[in-house]
């Protein structure tokens, strides 16, 4: 059986739930919340955003999801931080990627991402981590 490109997994899964919800796809497995996820958890992800731009720091943000390829281009992650610093603003290239893979940036983009760890820590600390992880430059 082929396997579906993760990108289009998710988009599906999108367009069946009967509520809002943004999946992730870490460690070839998709992660559909539930739920959305409570005031609490929007509350705590937006608070250290905030502190980052008052601060100065450039390109914080919450909301975006960024795409983790191998070295043969196949989507690997798919992941969407609570909230992150990106190392630039999107260039082209990047507007490129996200068309190509709608709704996802390339992860090279991520200068620092949090998690506020709730409902998922298991999730957050585990498998997103080490996608995280495996993101870093070298």
């Amino acid at each position: 059986m082929a396997r579906m490109d993760p990108v289009q997994l998710l988009a599906a899964y999108e367009t069946v739930s009967p509520m809002p919800v943004r999946p992730e796809f870490i460690e070839g497995r998709a992660y559909v919340p539930l739920a959305p996820p409570g005031d609490g958890h929007s509350d705590m992800a937006l608070s250290p955003c905030f502190q980052l731009r008052s601060a100065a720091v450039p390109h914080a943000g919450i909301g975006n999801g960024f795409r983790f390829a191998d070295p043969a281009h196949d989507t690997t992650a798919l992941v969407i931080p609570d909230f992150y610093v990106m190392r630039r603003e999107p260039t082209s290239t990047d507007e490129a990627h996200f068309a190509a893979h709608p709704g996802w940036y390339p992860i090279d983009m991520l200068a620092l991402v949090g998690e506020v760890t709730s409902t998922n820590h298991e999730t957050d600390t585990g498998p997103k981590f080490r996608t995280y992880e495996g993101a870093a430059p070298s």
